[in-house]
């Protein structure tokens, strides 16, 4: 197995979904995009929700989180300065995401024959003012997919040149994946890429993964599905799911 980056759009989606790559034979180093802090300190839906007073302690509890998380699976974690989608006024600029691309880009040049895991987009795909009404009162009929994590796959696909395009492996995430379809998501993105999609699934040892996700405290609560915690080892499934462009 080559070495892997694997992109994580917030600081705890690489071990909710790419724990099977974390703890295989082959290094893997982690980038999380959204890990910003803004300024002025601000209270959103993250505070109200978790009980911080402010943005900076959310993001301090964050950061210590992942790094606890991540302590002896990856081999390096870096966190960029970009801002999750409740820190913003308005739409993300697509240019904002450049810096994930060109991280990522740089990653691949300095590790010839490594690849990269993006998140997939899982989830039942909604417009942004339900999804958003959504995460203060409940899914109806599925999670739809996080517009960070959307982001994140687009900005660093579109960027890189077509020859780079098999050395992406997309993650389905959890728990959007739980929800809809993920093969159908990896088919359509494979044909915009001109690419055909090819499932690879992974086992995981779950006692271990509800472990390192049990150390995301302040993120427990709102990762349930149907009801029940991912930090139940019995809930997790069996298997991660990935998708080659190949």
């Amino acid at each position: 197995m080559p070495d892997t980056l694997v992109v994580s759009p917030h600081l705890d989606d690489a071990v909710l979904s790419c724990f099977a790559l974390l703890t295989g034979d082959a290094p893997c180093d982690v980038l999380s995009v959204f890990g910003g802090r803004p300024v002025p300190p601000l209270v959103a839906w993250s505070e109200h929700a978790m009980g911080f007073p402010d943005s900076d302690a959310t993001m301090a509890a964050r950061h210590a989180e992942d790094e606890r998380a991540l302590s002896g699976l990856a081999r390096e974690a870096t966190a960029l300065e970009l801002l999750d989608e409740d820190y913003l006024d308005g739409p993300r600029p697509p240019e904002a995401m450049e810096a994930a691309a060109v991280h990522a880009i740089a990653w691949l040049d300095e590790h010839p024959g490594g690849r990269l895991a993006l998140p997939l987009g899982a989830g039942v795909e909604r417009s942004r003012v339900r999804a958003r009404v959504e995460r203060v009162v409940g899914e109806r009929g599925g999670v739809s997919p996080h517009p960070d994590h959307v982001h994140v796959r687009d900005a660093v696909l579109g960027a890189l040149p077509d020859a780079r395009i098999p050395a992406v492996l997309l993650y389905a995430e959890l728990p959007y994946a739980l929800s809809g379809d993920p093969g159908r998501t990896a088919r359509r993105l494979a044909r915009r890429c001109g690419r055909r999609a090819q499932t690879l699934e992974l086992p995981v040892d779950r006692a271990a993964k509800a472990a390192r996700i049990a150390l995301y405290a302040s993120q427990l609560e709102h990762l349930a599905i149907g009801g029940r915690r991912l930090e139940d080892p019995s809930v997790l499934p069996p298997v991660e799911r990935y998708v080659s462009l190949v």
